[in-house]
């Protein structure tokens, strides 16, 4: 992608000529703020064509690696030379610093639910629209932008920067990818912004998850003729509803959800099989475990009916972590939305972060551009947008580089 540091006018280069100039004695986030951040104001084409190259690639989890390839390429177009696959297909590379100043860490994951799905994005208006259009192709659109902006605006960091894009985010996953980061790269860096999700982002607590399958499995038999013979679908049907019924405080907002039920043999026939996928979501462990409870108790009920089987198996869980409001990394974050004029938002999530916040590793959701519906082919991205995250990431690196110190233990 041809990245120039300026939108083609006479006066731009001038205004951007100048601005160095201007800052030769100017501290770092001056100096982003004044070159990098004009630099990417006139990126938006130019962001848009990075973007939609990206998306045009499929990536379905687990098989990530085309879309892995296309970026270690545009890694060492940037000046990332050591831009690498790891052991789990991640793509990670390092910039490095120039006077060992804090080390960070920005990471957004590049796999879709998405398995042979039409990934070319087509444009209405100012939008892009398609399946995998927003999340979380943006976040890497992001970080690429805010390379680029650095590079073309001659700035070098005090501190080492770590890019990735992480494989095993999305279903069925389990944050593989994060997980080998945080083994890797976890004693080597101050902290991790997660990039991904509208501007104005702050994410700093996960959102704990677990999902159970439960299957039932009974004799079976005819609709009537063996009428009395228990059915699979049933008592399915009763341990589910036993576990939508918890009795749950309004909050914090706490989730439960069956999500995949399949199960039968025939119209006319007690179902001798079936199989149902739990899934519960709250910020607060406790809540979470207050389900659980319930769950095993349900199935294990279930269990001691004449001619019932009844198992429960956890199929995935994400860790819970969190870092206070009034943590450095947090604080330089909101600094950063203030200084672009942005919104901030500060939510539970549940995405490669919670992998990072369980091993205690200071991390933040960090916006990257504007979209909706993602997970349905009505997703989009708002092009705009895009300029919008580069110009965010930017400030945020800079004032982490000049200002983060670590919590005292």
């Amino acid at each position: 992608m041809d990245y120039t540091a300026n939108d083609g006018t006479v006066s731009s280069v001038a205004a951007i000529v100048s601005a160095m100039a201007s800052t030769q004695d100017a501290s770092l986030t001056e100096r982003v703020e004044r070159i990098a951040l004009a630099i990417a104001a006139g990126w938006t084409e130019r962001l848009v064509e990075e973007h939609v190259a990206i998306v045009r690639i499929p990536a379905q989890t687990g098989h990530e690696v085309e879309r892995g390839k296309y970026l270690s390429a545009r890694w060492r177009a940037l000046g990332i030379d050591d831009a690498h696959f790891d052991s789990v297909n991640n793509v990670v590379g390092r910039i490095p610093g120039n006077s060992g100043g804090p080390r960070l860490l920005m990471e957004a994951n590049m796999d879709t639910i998405y398995e042979d799905a039409d990934c070319e994005p087509r444009r209405e208006g100012d939008r892009l629209v398609g399946p995998g259009v927003w999340m979380n192709a943006s976040g890497i659109t992001t970080i690429l932008g805010t390379v680029a902006a650095l590079r073309e605006a001659k700035i070098e960091l005090p501190g080492d920067l770590i890019v990735a894009a992480t494989v095993g985010e999305e279903a069925g996953g389990r944050f593989r990818g994060m997980r080998q980061l945080v083994d890797d790269w976890g004693g080597r860096v101050d902290a991790i912004l997660s990039i991904g999700n509208i501007p104005g982002s702050a994410h700093h607590r996960t959102l704990c998850r677990v999902a159970h399958e439960v299957t039932v499995r009974t004799g079976g038999g005819h609709s009537y003729g063996n009428l009395g013979v228990p059915s699979a679908v049933h008592v399915l049907i009763d341990i589910a509803q036993g576990y939508l019924s918890v009795a749950l405080p309004d909050e914090p907002k706490t989730s439960t959800n069956v999500g995949v039920f399949r199960g039968g043999d025939a119209p006319n026939s007690i179902a001798s099989h079936a199989v149902a996928v739990f899934e519960t979501r709250s910020p607060d462990p406790t809540l979470i475990a207050r389900v659980e409870e319930t769950l095993r108790l349900l199935v294990s009920e279930a269990g001691t009916r004449p001619g019932v089987q009844a198992t429960l198996a956890e199929i995935d869980r994400s860790p819970f972590g969190m870092i206070e409001d009034d943590h450095p990394l947090v604080q330089i974050v909101y600094e950063s939305h203030r200084r672009r004029g942005l919104k901030i938002f500060s939510m539970p999530v549940n995405c490669d972060a919670d992998v990072a916040l369980a091993a205690g590793i200071p991390t933040v959701v960090h916006g990257g551009a504007v979209g909706g519906f993602h997970h349905s082919p009505r997703e989009f991205l708002e092009s705009g947008s895009l300029v919008t995250g580069v110009q965010s990431l930017l400030t945020t690196v800079a004032l982490f580089m000049e200002r983060y110190q670590p919590p005292p233990a």
